[in-house]
């Protein structure tokens, strides 16, 4: 199966409807920094909330993504895409 990443990263009550519903864009980004991460998911069977949250965020509009990063001493990089599944 695919590696998970427990990602608790914002509040998603806050102010992202209203941005959207002025228009505005609004993101939630998953920086991963573990090379053997696949996929982003929410880990229900630790927070069942926050998964529901999430969901209810990206119908509404919210945009979420991961990106996997690359960091060494001479500094850090964007490697890739990782794909964010909420099925």
């Amino acid at each position: 199966g695919d590696d998970e990443l427990v990602g608790y990263a914002m509040c998603l009550e806050g102010a992202a409807p209203d941005l959207l519903a002025q228009g505005h864009r609004a993101v939630l980004f998953f920086c991963v920094q573990h090379t053997g991460v696949e996929c982003v998911r929410p880990a229900d069977h630790i927070d069942p909330a926050y998964g529901k949250q999430l969901r209810e965020a990206a119908q509404a509009g919210v945009e979420i993504m991961a990106w996997r990063w690359q960091l060494s001493a001479q500094g850090a990089w964007i490697e890739r895409e990782v794909p964010v599944l909420l099925d």
